[in-house]
């Protein structure tokens, strides 16, 4: 094999790997896209304070995230999970080694 040959499948080596790490990049940024529109959060769940900085405004607030959706409430800049009883669902509870859901 010349030196010319070398040179070329080198190229050609690191060339395909450039454009396979471009295409799962470019993948990767599609899917956070798509995900990203489907989550939300209830701004007004923030607000600004001058000595403390963002803290919790007491409220209901829900959040849609693709994985999940939730229901909050805060009262004395404490947040917690309300249980939203959903009739129709099933829950599954799956207890691993060393971790419950």
């Amino acid at each position: 094999m010349t030196r010319k040959e070398k040179m070329f499948y080198a190229i050609m080596f690191l060339g395909t790997i450039f454009v396979a790490l471009l295409m799962i990049e470019s993948t990767a940024q599609a899917k956070a896209k798509v995900e990203n529109r489907k989550n939300s959060v209830d701004k007004r769940m923030y607000e600004f304070d001058s000595k403390r900085g963002w803290r919790l405004k007491d409220g209901l607030y829900r959040q849609r995230h693709y994985d999940f959706h939730a229901t909050y409430t805060v009262e004395d800049d404490k947040r917690s999970t309300v249980n939203v009883s959903n009739k129709d669902c099933v829950k599954i509870n799956v207890y691993g080694d060393s971790f419950p859901f």
